[in-house]
């Protein structure tokens, strides 16, 4: 097994040899999202986990949600048609 570990300053650090890196792009593939309004608590598929005020609910291809903080929201998805939560 390989251990991958995090370091203080963000880096990651691995005893044993990574494959190289490949670059990779998510496919466009629209997903159902909530922004949410008020603290909320969510059973996804790795445990229990909280979201903020104003984070959002998504639900993944397969039916599971998950939340998602609303910077890394805002960075990493574009909400399609109308949506005056956005």
């Amino acid at each position: 097994m390989i251990e991958i570990k995090r370091l203080p300053d963000g880096s990651h650090q691995c005893v044993s040899k990574l494959p190289a890196p490949v670059e990779a792009v998510k496919k466009p593939i629209p997903l159902k999202v909530r922004r949410m309004p008020e603290a909320f608590v969510v059973e996804t598929m790795e445990g229990r986990m909280q979201g903020k005020a104003g984070d959002w609910l998504i639900t993944g291809i397969d039916g599971e949600m998950y939340p998602c903080d609303a910077d890394i929201f805002a960075r990493t998805y574009d909400v399609l048609g109308d949506d005056d939560t956005a």
